[in-house]
């Protein structure tokens, strides 16, 4: 029997720990407005040196039906833009405007090195490096794995 690890979901208070956890290569982290509690999940992938894939998490709610009134709704990505380097780029599309602008409004903020004033970024005690999930306090807080943690910490030692 496969088991069901909850996630818990732990703040990221400086813009150093919210950068080095997004640009882990697998981050998953919540944005949530301040001022309308307005929330965004977005996931970044590595998908080469500093370039990355943006995706937001959308929910697809079916519609009720007489064996099932209460729909359980079903979760998707979509690829909202690319970040090379230093640089966001949003995909031309017209959708997810509003996520597109939130992602532009944390970036920007990041790259001065600030954090957003008015929202709060978590991630989802998941490892930064692998996308799995954590269990150790100290890991959370961390953001990274205690396996992907040593690797680094020997590749670092070279």
């Amino acid at each position: 029997m496969g088991s069901n690890i909850i996630t818990v979901p732990v703040r990221l208070e400086t813009y150093k720990d919210t950068l080095l956890y997004i640009l882990g290569g697998k981050a998953k982290i919540t944005v949530i407005s301040n001022k309308t509690n307005h929330s965004f999940d977005f996931k970044l992938w590595k998908i080469a040196n500093l370039h990355y894939k943006v995706y937001v998490k959308y929910a697809i709610y079916p519609k009720p039906t007489k064996k099932n009134p209460n729909p359980v709704p079903k979760f998707r990505g979509k690829c909202i833009g690319y970040i090379k380097g230093t640089k966001w780029f949003p995909r031309p599309d017209d959708t997810f405007q509003k996520a597109k602008v939130a992602w532009r409004w944390v970036w920007y903020a990041l790259m001065r090195h600030t954090m957003p004033h008015k929202c709060c970024i978590y991630h989802h005690s998941t490892c930064r490096k692998c996308g799995l999930p954590i269990k150790a306090m100290k890991s959370m807080v961390a953001g990274i794995g205690p396996c992907c943690s040593a690797a680094e910490r020997a590749k670092e030692g070279k």
